[in-house]
């Protein structure tokens, strides 16, 4: 029986975990913020006391018109208030704190998303996709994702799974990061063994990952499926 390599570490064909957040989420957290909060209640307070005060004049009480004044002073200032907020102190708070992060190196740039290119997959347009991918590879060819994506497109709904082995050659030699590079060549034994039926190559591939990641926590794994596969090539074209 096949050793399971799929729980190995490596980037999976699924949605990015980070995404741009949504405008209208960062939207929402500023308008959250207590002093947002603060001028919206004198807001409220400044239209209770002119209501307030218009009704009072209308039965004839005199200090009505003080009200409606005293509300229309709070709501004028409420309107500087909020432009204050709004416009001036929290941008500048912002700026300020992705200056110095970027200073101090802790600031995490944002993460390339594929929103768009994976809903021409989820609505069937599987070559509009992988032209999409193709772009975004050419356009930054350190793109180890989309290649990555590209792959695992052309394995799951076009079937050309020449393309995609090479899609994962390439991003397994573009990638700095061991993780990946281990990932991705698990990725091409699944694919030489149990897609192109190619057990040679898919045994290159494990000899391969046994010699550049000796330590890895899957190494043993590995060496299981190699050794099965060993035995799957001596006992003829028939052992499956």
């Amino acid at each position: 029986m096949s050793v399971n390599l799929h729980g190995a570490p490596g980037p999976a064909y699924v949605q990015p975990d980070l995404l741009p957040r949504p405008a209208l989420a960062s939207m929402t957290e500023t308008d959250n913020q207590p002093e947002i909060v603060v001028v919206r209640y004198a807001a409220l307070v400044s239209a209770v006391l002119v209501i307030g005060g218009g009704l009072l004049m209308v039965v004839g009480a005199g200090f009505g018109f003080l009200l409606i004044l005293a509300g229309l002073v709070l709501g004028a200032l409420t309107c500087v208030l909020y432009v204050v907020f709004k416009f001036l102190v929290v941008p500048s708070a912002n700026t300020l704190v992705g200056f110095f992060g970027a200073q101090s190196g802790s600031s995490t740039p944002p993460t390339k998303g594929y929103s768009a290119i994976e809903a021409m997959v989820a609505g069937g347009r599987y070559q509009d996709a992988a032209v999409a991918y193709r772009r975004e590879i050419a356009a930054d060819p350190s793109d180890t994702e989309a290649r990555s994506r590209l792959a695992q497109l052309l394995m799951d709904r076009l079937e050309d799974f020449t393309a995609a082995a090479r899609y994962l050659k390439e991003a397994r030699e573009v990638t700095t990061n061991d993780r990946r590079k281990m990932g991705y060549s698990l990725r091409l034994v699944d694919l030489y063994r149990s897609r192109l039926g190619d057990r040679g190559k898919a045994m290159v591939e494990l000899r391969r990952f046994i010699d550049t990641f000796p330590d890895s926590p899957h190494i043993d794994g590995v060496r299981r499926e190699l050794s099965e596969l060993l035995v799957e090539m001596k006992a003829g074209p028939e052992a499956d």
